[in-house]
C-alpha cells in the first residue's frame, strides 16, 4: 500500500535543503520542546509532496542556521529557495511523524515529545487516517465542524493546517 488520499504516491517527500540525514539539528531548538524541535539531534525535516506546508519554510531561518533564504520573489535570493527545494522517494525504513494517535502502540518504534517513530507502511496508514480525519471529522458525527456529505468535504485535509503531516528523517535516502 503506497497509495494514499485520491491514489496520491506517498513515498514522495519534499525537503527545503539538502539531503544529508548526519545534519546535526540546533541543539537549542531540539531542547525547546515545541511541536516541531527536531526529534533526534541528526536528520532533516521534509513533507509528504501531496501535503506540503509552505508556511514551515519560513521557519527554517530560525530551526536551521545554515539554510537561510528568502521566499520573497522580489529578492535576489528567491533562486536560491526554488534550487534549495528536493524531492525524494522512501518507501522503506523508519520515519518520525505526529500521527502517532492513529498508530498501535506495538507499531512505535520510539518517541519524542509529539514524535513517534513508526516504520513507513505504519505511517502510511496514519497518514491516510488523519486525512479522512481532517476531512470529515471524527467518527461519531458529534462536532460541529463534521462534515456530512462527501460533496462538501474539502481537500486532502479538510479546512485544517497540515503542520501535523510534517515528517523527520534521519536515514539515508
Amino acid at each position: 500500500m503506497k497509495a494514499g488520499p485520491k491514489g496520491k504516491d506517498l513515498t514522495k517527500f519534499v525537503r527545503f535543503g539538502n539531503l544529508d540525514h548526519n545534519k546535526k539539528q540546533d541543539k537549542k531548538f531540539r531542547s525547546s520542546g515545541t511541536f516541531h524541535a527536531a526529534p533526534s539531534n541528526k536528520g532533516f525535516y521534509a513533507f509528504p509532496k501531496i501535503r506540503q506546508e509552505f508556511f514551515l519554510i519560513g521557519c527554517i531561518a530560525d530551526t536551521q542556521k545554515n539554510s537561510q533564504f528568502s521566499k520573497d520573489e522580489n529578492n535576489p535570493n528567491y533562486k536560491i529557495y526554488k534550487n534549495l527545494r528536493k524531492e525524494f522517494k522512501k518507501s522503506k525504513g523508519s520515519i518520525w511523524h505526529h500521527l502517532g494517535e492513529y498508530c498501535k502502540i506495538n507499531e512505535v518504534l520510539d518517541r519524542k515529545g509529539s514524535w513517534v517513530k513508526t516504520e513507513m507502511i505504519v505511517w502510511r496508514k496514519a497518514f491516510n487516517k488523519a486525512c479522512l480525519n481532517d476531512r470529515y471529522g471524527p467518527a461519531g458525527g458529534k462536532e460541529c465542524w463534521t462534515v456530512n456529505s462527501i460533496n462538501k468535504a474539502r481537500g486532502i485535509n479538510g479546512w485544517y493546517s497540515g503542520d501535523h503531516y510534517e515528517v523527520f528523517i534521519d536515514e539515508k535516502v
